[in-house]
């Protein structure tokens, strides 16, 4: 589905809640990457990375605020993008950065616990080759930045939903231990 269309994705959510009785919680990674420096990026290509995740976030917040009750938790899939930067990502960082915003808007909303985690970059698994492209993983490697281990990246959500401070609006979870 895509998750900028504010209807489809009402009645997605409400679908789900009406076929379960209710909806504990949500982890919301859309996004698409289009590398590129910031002379060289078209405003069309900007806003479908910007967009993708930011219109995304906010539909789907939106339509989980409209439940009559809303999830115990909604977790934004971030990139450490956003606390790092990286060349050609400026349309990618400033999305991921907005999503701690949208959830945080969202908290207030609903009194419910919102998290962005700015992931580092993951290694890739089974038949997915996972975001990094060769070129970023050198980039990532010169830093000192490692790939996180996907059962690992997964385990670390799930330590951080079940122990983490709920007040936390985001974290930054890489392989590097940062």
């Amino acid at each position: 589905m895509d998750f900028r269309d504010a209807e489809a994705v009402l009645q997605a959510v409400k679908q789900i809640h009406a076929d379960h009785g209710r909806l504990d919680g949500v982890v919301y990674g859309a996004g698409v990457i289009e590398d590129r420096l910031i002379a060289e990026k078209s405003a069309e290509s900007f806003q479908r990375v910007y967009g993708t995740k930011v219109e995304g976030a906010r539909t789907l917040l939106d339509a989980l605020a409209e439940l009559p009750e809303p999830p115990a938790f909604a977790v934004s899939f971030g990139s450490i993008a956003a606390a790092l930067g990286n060349r050609g990502q400026v349309d990618y960082a400033a999305a991921n950065d907005t999503l701690e915003t949208l959830g945080a808007r969202w908290r207030d909303r609903t009194g419910r616990r919102a998290l962005t985690v700015h992931w580092g970059p993951w290694a890739p698994t089974g038949a997915h080759g996972g975001m990094v492209t060769p070129e970023l993983g050198r980039e990532y490697a010169r830093r000192g930045i490692s790939l996180i281990d996907p059962e690992e990246g997964t385990l670390a959500l799930l330590r951080e939903l079940a122990w983490g401070e709920e007040s936390t609006g985001s974290v930054v979870y890489t392989a590097s231990g940062w």
